[in-house]
């Protein structure tokens, strides 16, 4: 079958999202999350989880990659911010306050507070719910509580993009001190990070066809950027970074190192094919 037809790579991200499948399941148990997830974890279930999370994350990055190959999505421009100066924003505060100020008074009406004007593209400040008001001065609150969060019902979005490598030269770290020893195998660490990891991991596996229009829709918004001249932080064109991919181990120890190295291939190697993102 020719490489280059759609059925041949669509049947490459099936079979290994098939090898991929258990392997992830596995993680998924081994994290707790079928039971809504541990709070701690054996220092040794810790690192056998991160042992093979790294390089599926990393493998899962390059099926979305090529499943997101060829889609042709439409992204609006971003509107440019609308900036107010200060003068402005006092002037329209004055005017307001005096058509409503009562004109029987004869009174000159009170200055209205002054408005800061917000800088373009700042975020707006979120209000504060009434209880935790209360709860910073001490005062006792009748009202309902908000439900809390639970990872179970909130899962994190899986990050489509390596992580860049870390360029900064460090100096090299002191000697351990005489007569210390590593941790216990069995000693407990925090867990929460970890399982967010794993379920975003889990998630992202089960919809590649949503996280393939997230992707091209993110791939689209930075070359809109690129071409208008615009530096948007945090925006590649590419999830794929120069040099050995996260999680790369030279002699294979899990199956997991084989999956890795047909799927960056696979990545590394699509066709050229530049859809129309207009």
């Amino acid at each position: 079958m020719d490489r280059d037809t759609d059925n041949w790579w669509e049947l490459a991200v099936a079979r290994n999202r098939a090898a991929l499948t258990p392997i992830v399941t596995v993680l998924f148990l081994m994290a707790g999350l079928d039971e809504g997830g541990a709070a701690t974890l054996p220092r040794r279930v810790f690192r056998r989880i991160l042992k093979v999370l790294r390089p599926a994350e990393t493998a899962l990055r390059r099926l979305i990659m090529i499943a997101a190959h060829g889609i042709a999505v439409t992204v609006r421009a971003p509107a440019a911010p609308k900036y107010v100066p200060w003068w402005a924003v006092r002037r329209r505060a004055r005017a307001k306050a005096a058509k409503a100020a009562p004109a029987e008074t004869g009174r000159r009406a009170a200055p209205p507070p002054v408005v800061a004007a917000m800088r373009p593209g700042a975020a707006k400040p979120r209000p504060v719910p009434a209880h935790e008001i209360c709860r910073r001065f001490g005062l006792a609150w009748a009202g309902p509580l908000p439900e809390p969060e639970t990872s179970a019902a909130r899962v994190p979005a899986f990050r489509l993009f390596d992580p860049l490598k870390r360029f900064a030269f460090e100096p090299e770290p002191a000697p351990a001190p005489p007569g210390r020893f590593d941790p216990a195998p069995d000693s407990e660490i925090g867990a929460k990070r970890i399982c967010r990891r794993v379920a975003a991991l889990k998630a992202a596996l089960d919809d590649i066809g949503g996280e393939a229009i997230r992707l091209a829709r993110m791939r689209a918004r930075a070359n809109q950027a690129w071409l208008s001249g615009r530096h948007v932080r945090g925006l590649r064109s590419s999830p794929v970074r120069a040099g050995w991919p996260p999680g790369w181990r030279k002699r294979p120890v899990h199956a997991i190192d084989d999956i890795l190295r047909e799927c960056d291939t696979l990545a590394r190697n699509l066709p050229a094919k530049d859809p129309d993102t207009s």
